[in-house]
């Protein structure tokens, strides 16, 4: 009976040491997890953004999806689990209010085009018409994600305010060779060389790729501004640490983050 008690007692004092060496206790609570959908453009800022309110809110994880806004919303729509959802359109947010799955949503961040050029491309442009030149090979998002829906909107302005005619506007049809589904591909498409320009956002040219790229401002991009609104999912709205941290979002610190990566926050 002796040896059983003994053996007990060591079995006790051996658990409580693993559970003293690896930092955690029996009665330690798993970590609250915040599921955050967000569009790819957002990737960089956002790994920032957890990070710091992970190390200041060390009961929460947070969980980051980047997509493209239509996939996200497409994956929402088929029972993809979130609690925070972040377009870079207000039309897949609308769609998502119609359909019921958020009450609200709030415009926190916005966005410019940039057209940016692989540094071995020979071809020098300097305004929209010039990429309806010979030879230039262009990415573009595609039309069902909102860095392509911009781009589309810059293309039919500028024939509408008579800056390029239908011609034109066609022949830079003529020289788009691949229509992506995020704005990372198409920026990894002219970091690869495989096309000479590309039509991302400002937000793209980040630490990891500044001086393998220039940067070139459109004046036709410059009345065309991108905006991010920001929802919690209906089902999520009375979790108090889900808005604790969509207040940290909209918040001035959350801001002065997302500025770092060329966002328009004001």
């Amino acid at each position: 009976m002796k040896k059983i008690v003994v053996l007990a007692a060591l079995t006790v004092g051996l658990l409580l040491w693993v559970f003293l060496e690896s930092g955690t206790s029996p009665d330690k609570e798993d970590k609250q997890e915040i599921t955050v959908f967000a569009a790819s453009s957002l990737t960089e800022s956002f790994e920032e953004i957890k990070s710091v309110y992970e190390m200041n809110n060390e009961s929460i994880k947070i969980n980051l999806n980047f997509a493209g806004s239509q996939a996200l919303k497409t994956s929402l729509e088929n029972g993809g689990k979130a609690d925070i959802f972040v377009s870079a359109n207000l039309k897949y947010m609308d769609e998502l209010r119609d359909e019921g799955f958020i009450n609200q949503y709030k415009v926190f961040l916005r966005n410019r085009l940039i057209l940016v050029k692989n540094m071995n491309s020979t071809f020098s442009v300097e305004d929209l018409k010039d990429l309806s030149n010979d030879g230039i090979s262009l990415a573009v998002g595609d039309k069902s994600v909102p860095v392509g829906s911009y781009w589309q909107k810059v293309l039919d302005s500028s024939v509408e305010d008579g800056l390029i005619s239908p011609g034109i506007k066609a022949k830079i049809d003529s020289n788009i060779k691949t229509r992506e589904l995020n704005v990372k591909d198409v920026l990894s498409k002219v970091l690869l060389g495989e096309v000479d320009f590309g039509v991302v956002y400002k937000s793209d040219i980040t630490k990891g790729n500044e001086g393998k790229l220039e940067e070139i401002d459109l004046d036709a991009f410059s009345k065309c501004e991108a905006d991010y609104p920001l929802a919690i999912l209906k089902n999520s709205e009375k979790n108090t640490e889900v808005q604790k941290f969509y207040n940290f979002l909209i918040s001035k610190e959350g801001k002065d983050i997302l500025k770092k990566y060329k966002f328009i926050t004001d």
